[in-house]
């Protein structure tokens, strides 16, 4: 069964979407999946992108806003693969 936090939004996409446009820091980073490891590692950051992604366009009909969100994520991706 799901948790409280995840009954709230209509899917993963909408969580992802929210995290990346409205949230910041660890709060942001716990949602997303982000760990330390992904910086740096170019397989685990692209696995990870990936999975986001997928998440936010198998629902992209139904999430506002989710362009902007995409464009987050690939700023977000690049970041980690520069270091």
């Amino acid at each position: 069964m799901a948790n409280n936090e995840d009954s709230y939004f209509k899917s993963k996409g909408a969580k992802y979407v929210f995290a990346l446009l409205y949230l910041d820091g660890q709060c942001r980073c716990n949602i997303l999946g982000i760990t330390e490891d992904l910086y740096g590692n170019n397989k685990k950051a692209k696995r990870w992108h990936r999975r986001i992604e997928r998440a936010i366009l198998y629902n992209a009909l139904y999430l506002e806003n989710y362009e902007d969100a995409l464009n987050k994520l690939e700023k977000m991706y690049f970041r980690m693969l520069d270091c």
